[in-house]
């Protein structure tokens, strides 16, 4: 489930009942994994005058971010989400606002605009063309500090790659190195990445931190590769349950 067709044809047909809420359960729920999973890796970006996410679903994690934010902007594949989106967040101000894109432009952002643009839990699904087609345009939405955290495939790291279920759909070509290239072919700055397992023991996905080359949050790259991940999930699962309202 790589390419932008395969991606909207498996969205289209998505059961949205729990608005990805499910994919948060090894968390204690979305709440938890956000404030205790999420936030501590994105803190030192936010607030942000302006974020930008890309693939934001049902809203999972836009909740929280338009609270970290003056203004939001949310670009989704699926015309479904968007118009969920726009629903669900109508109340929250006319700085909020969401778009559907073909998977790859973000003709609807201005240049020069964005100081922090997020994607979890999504871009993981997305092949190098994708990555590439919204990095190459980052560079030019992006503000003199504008920084970014992408959720994406590191499944192309390993030969033996198994079956898609197993691999949780991953994109198999993607890898950290693959995409701090492709940063760097776009004048673009990846100043960490982390290498995680999810839902197994394999290092099949990354967090990447990348900027542009005039931002003050630039330094020397640093890169852990991190196989205890789902470790701090169920950490944070157990921790939560306890603090429960």
């Amino acid at each position: 489930m790589a390419d932008i067709r395969q991606n909207l044809e498996w969205w289209k047909g998505y059961d949205w009942t729990s608005q990805g809420e499910s994919w948060s359960a090894a968390w204690g729920g979305s709440d938890a994994q956000f404030f205790a999973s999420i936030l501590p890796r994105i803190r030192m970006y936010i607030p942000s005058k302006n974020i930008l996410e890309i693939a934001p679903g049902f809203g999972r994690w836009t909740q929280y971010l338009i609270n970290f934010s003056d203004e939001y902007t949310g670009i989704d594949l699926n015309e479904e989400c968007v118009t969920h989106c726009k629903n669900r967040f109508s109340n929250s101000g006319s700085d909020v606002n969401f778009y559907a894109n073909d998977g790859k432009s973000l003709a609807n952002i201005k240049d020069d605009s964005v100081d922090f643009v997020f994607s979890f839990d999504s871009l993981v699904h997305a092949n190098a063309e994708v990555l590439e087609a919204y990095l190459e345009q980052l560079k030019n939405k992006f503000t003199t500090e504008g920084v970014g955290f992408f959720h994406h495939s590191n499944l192309g790291s390993f030969p033996e790659r198994g079956d898609s279920t197993s691999n949780h759909y991953r994109d198999e070509v993607v890898t950290s190195d693959l995409f701090k290239t492709i940063c760097e072919r776009h004048g673009l700055v990846c100043i960490s990445q982390e290498v995680i397992n999810w839902g197994g023991d394999k290092l099949i996905d990354c967090l990447s931190v990348f900027t542009m080359p005039s931002s003050s949050y630039k330094k020397d790259y640093a890169y852990i590769e991190n196989n205890k991940f789902m470790e701090e999930a169920s950490y944070i699962r157990e921790l939560s349950s306890i603090y429960r309202r």
